[in-house]
């Protein structure tokens, strides 16, 4: 197929038999088989398309099982071409003895048609004739002399009988010239239309491809205005318009250089302005807007910045297959993708490609592209759209997305679509698909292979699918309905099944990147073994995303905006165990707690203070989680204030609040079965979160690693005490260079302490029997809590999931080191890309380094000689702070 733009009579680009001929990356088969009998002539009608949604495939594509009709979503489709079968002109007979012939008359071809016709889509053959040339005898010229455009007529009615199909495509390209007969070869065309249009059946369809110019004046090759009265449909070859502009305004290129092949506006040809001058010929029920499933490419010169690069060799078109996934080519190098700045639409992309020794250049019309056009079709309320050609793009469901979502009532692909692999289960979680036709009322999940599926309602976006045999590769379709059928479906990775339950299971109690202010919100992994570890992270009953980190790797995922909830699970189904920690953005705040597992669950655990009265305190909620099996009755209790009671289901999460003007401590859960706890606050336009502690976590002696009440900004540092034993607890908080604080605390009683003016560390908490000690720290209008740590969490080797002192707003990020031992102990403390740094600590001595200008993780810690160390990252994020202790 030539795709073509004229001036004045000139033809511009040679026909599209050439191109193709270049396209060594281009599909092609052989199918052979006996040939069919006549089939019957069906009727289609696909009903869940607005617009005509019109593509053509390649002959020797047909059957090709990666892009071939196979592969095709054919609710999306009302009429396909097979292109095509081929004309002799000089008797006007159809050539029988090439490969199109042969998979017409092929097997092949015959289940493709009944496969087409059970969807409601029709089904054309186009007849194909192409000579550009000026000369009277052309080919074009002889093919349609009154003798063997009869001939024509009649063999190709005949075909379309033998195939049962529903009509013809003329596809007949050539340059307007008075031919040997002396008739130009524009009315001998219309003429032949005409004729074709008398001899085929009642209710036969009649296409015709034209060029994109062709309406400019109406005088070239072909007679739009004459021939509008003869077809169904003009498919509007509007591409290949890169050769037709590249010399003229505004690019003015003395030879080709690249521009879009379809271009949305703005260049001296292009599909709105084209689009508009058809409709000054024809209503618009007759056009179809062609489009091209394929790119332009080659190699340029070394200014990658500039858009309109010159051809200096290797000109080829490509599908949009390859032109989709060249990033991801072992030859491709410092691979750019961009819009065209001139219509704002088209993609154009730069690399070196090893492989060619060259910075090589390509436009091609991504689904960006392809829905400003197809918003064009709606806006000018044209027929509908033309594809060149379908196996181009073969099953890439972005593509079949954007015609779903542009021209049906029926719900596109869900978005964010993610699978993990459980016990002889898999959990699958995506997005809402968009719809047009009204409100998604379910979603179906079914796998493959054996077809188990399950049905959710409209408004969820998880499913689990159980039933399925351990070992075996399972993909999953996620596919909408709403009340005019089933949409667009979309098909996960192949995950492989278990047999066994997760390995290891930690949990974080709160997902969010919904709530106004919520900027960030990842899930930090450190994988700290020596083999691959991997596993899922997942926001019960909402969303999942998988992930695999390399021994040493630190890796951090997120799930999609407008996810909240909880609690958040992190699973390990496969190598060591990780480390996982959550590090939140809020507003211009920061704040990173680490996940626990179900072993620290409690039956009654502490949080030091609650406060919902003191000003700039916006929220105080307690989260629950519950890791077990059995629901838990949970009652959360304040002194002074109502006791809140929640009742939490095995594996869900739940939080309780107090009324505002509530303040005082501590605060204690007790529950049915064991559950962990959090405090998160928000105060002002920051945000903190601390986990709840146990009696079986106090401690006779601990440590905070620093302690400010001297900077500007720390508006106050308070080190809170909670006694959870039945006996009274004397207790002494010491600071270097500060005289002792001390305090007496009845059985479940609290008080805090402070050193105003004072600072440094360490901060010693000694008692008389153990306690909970936290530190709360009210930095400008931002608030941080941290509990203390005893010797026994001391380690030779212990892990922050990131560190950041190179960021925006990144002001301080500082690795604190305490030694609670006897002897000296020799840390060196690295990050990944940054010169580690090596520190001795003395008994009992605090030191903290950092790494200025850097950015990654894991930061690790690691004890060289001498006894094991606490570690803490303390970091000032604009006016905000945040403290949390390593992990090991």
């Amino acid at each position: 197929m030539k795709r073509i733009t004229t001036v004045l009579g000139v033809v511009i680009i040679a026909t599209a038999s050439a191109l193709i001929a270049q396209r060594a990356s281009l599909p092609t088969s052989s199918v052979a088989g006996a040939a069919p009998a006549a089939a019957t002539v069906h009727a289609a009608a696909n009903s869940s398309l607005k617009r005509e949604v019109f593509g053509f495939v390649n002959a020797g594509a047909l059957d090709n099982g990666d892009v071939g009709y196979r592969a095709w979503n054919f609710s999306l489709l009302s009429t396909v071409v097979y292109f095509g079968l081929h004309i002799n002109a000089g008797d006007g007979a159809l050539i029988q003895n090439d490969s199109a012939w042969n998979i017409y008359h092929s097997f092949a071809m015959r289940n493709f048609v009944t496969t087409a016709h059970a969807a409601g889509t029709k089904v054309l053959v186009s007849l194909n004739l192409h000579d550009g040339s000026t000369s009277p005898t052309n080919q074009v010229c002889q093919g349609l002399t009154p003798v063997n455009a009869s001939h024509t007529i009649g063999e190709a009615v005949a075909q379309v009988s033998y195939a049962g199909i529903d009509g013809i495509n003329i596809n007949y390209e050539g340059s307007n010239v008075v031919c040997a007969n002396g008739v130009t070869s524009r009315d001998a065309l219309t003429a032949f239309t005409k004729n074709m249009r008398a001899s085929m059946s009642k209710g036969s369809y009649l296409a015709i491809d034209t060029y994109s110019g062709s309406a400019e004046e109406n005088l070239q090759f072909f007679d739009v205005a004459g021939l509008a009265p003869l077809v169904d449909s003009f498919f509007v070859m509007a591409y290949d318009m890169d050769w037709a502009n590249y010399n003229e305004v505004p690019l003015n290129c003395t030879s080709y250089c690249f521009n879009p092949v379809s271009p949305l506006n703005t260049y001296r040809f292009n599909t709105t302005k084209s689009m508009t001058q058809y409709l000054n010929y024809m209503p618009s029920s007759k056009i179809l807007l062609g489009q091209p499933y394929y790119g332009s490419r080659g190699c340029v010169g070394a200014n990658v910045a500039d858009p309109h690069q010159q051809l200096v060799s290797n000109y080829i078109n490509t599908t949009y297959i390859y032109a989709s996934t060249v990033r991801a080519e072992p030859t491709t190098r410092n691979f750019v993708s961009h819009r065209d700045p001139a219509d704002g639409v088209s993609e154009w992309d730069t690399w070196f490609d090893t492989g060619w020794n060259c910075n090589r250049e390509q436009y091609w019309d991504d689904v960006v592209s392809l829905g400003a056009k197809y918003d064009l079709i709606n806006r000018l309320d044209l027929r509908g759209v033309g594809i060149f050609t379908l196996d181009y793009g073969g099953p890439s469901t972005e593509l079949w997305n954007v015609l779903a979502t542009h021209f049906t009532l029926i719900p596109g692909l869900v978005s964010n679509l993610n699978v993990c692999a459980g016990n002889a289960s898999a959990a699958i979680s995506w997005t809402a698909a968009p719809t047009a036709g009204g409100p998604i009322t379910s979603y179906k999940v079914t796998a493959n292979p054996g077809g188990l599926s399950v049905t959710v309602p409209g408004d969820a976006t998880f499913a689990t699918v159980s039933g399925l045999t351990p070992g075996t590769s399972y993909t999953f379709t996620v596919q909408g309905s709403n009340s005019s059928g089933g949409g667009v479906g979309a098909t996960t990775t192949a995950v492989v099944v278990g047999s066994t339950a997760p390995l290891l299971t930690s949990y974080l109690n709160w997902f969010d990147r919904a709530s106004p202010g919520m900027l960030a919100d990842n899930i930090h992994l450190v994988n700290s073994g020596a083999s691959t570890s991997s596993g899922c992270v997942m926001v019960s009953g909402k969303a999942l995303v998988p992930w695999s980190a390399n021994a040493g790797q630190e890796i951090f995922v997120t799930l999609p905006a407008g996810t909240i909830g909880g609690p958040v699970v992190v699973t390990v189904s496969s190598g060591p165990a990780v480390l996982a920690s959550q590090r939140v953005q809020y507003n211009s705040s920061f704040n990173e707690v680490w996940a626990t597992g179900a072993a620290q669950a409690a039956t009654t655990s502490f949080i030091n203070w609650y406060d919902k009265a003191s000003p700039g305190m916006a929220g105080d909620n307690i989260h629950l989680v519950n890791p077990g099996t059995a629901s838990a009755t949970v009652t959360v209790s304040l002194p002074g204030a109502t006791t809140q009671m929640a009742t939490v289901a095995g594996g869900s999460g739940a939080y309780v609040t107090f009324p505002a003007g509530t303040i005082g401590g501590p605060v204690t859960v007790t529950s049915s079965q064991p559950v962990l706890a959090s405090q998160r606050v928000q105060y002002y336009q920051t945000f903190n979160e601390v986990w709840a502690s146990s009696a079986a976590q106090a401690n006779a002696l601990s440590y905070f690693n620093w302690y400010d009440k001297a900077s500007p900004g720390v508006i106050n540092d308070n080190i809170h005490l909670l006694n959870p034993g039945t006996a009274s607890a004397t207790v002494t908080v010491t600071l270097p260079g500060a005289a002792p604080r001390t305090a007496t605390l009845g059985p479940g009683a609290q008080t805090y302490v402070n050193f105003a003016g004072s600072i440094g560390g360490a901060v010693k908490v000694s008692s008389t029997v153990p306690v909970l000690a936290s530190q709360r720290v009210q930095f400008n209008d931002s608030f941080n809590e941290v509990w203390s740590a005893s010797a026994a969490q001391a380690a030779m080797t212990s892990y922050f999931n990131w560190y950041d002192k190179a960021s925006p707003g990144m002001v301080a990020d500082n690795i604190h080191i305490l030694n609670p031992g006897t002897a000296t102990a020799t840390v060196t403390v690295s990050v990944p890309g940054a010169t580690s740094q090596t520190v001795g600590v003395p008994a009992g001595g605090e030191v903290y380094v950092n790494f200025p200008g850097s950015i990654g993780g894991p930061a690790k810690v690691t004890v060289n000689n001498g006894p094991a160390v606490l570690a803490s990252q303390r970091v000032q994020y604009f006016q905000t702070f945040n403290e949390i202790w390593s992990a090991s």
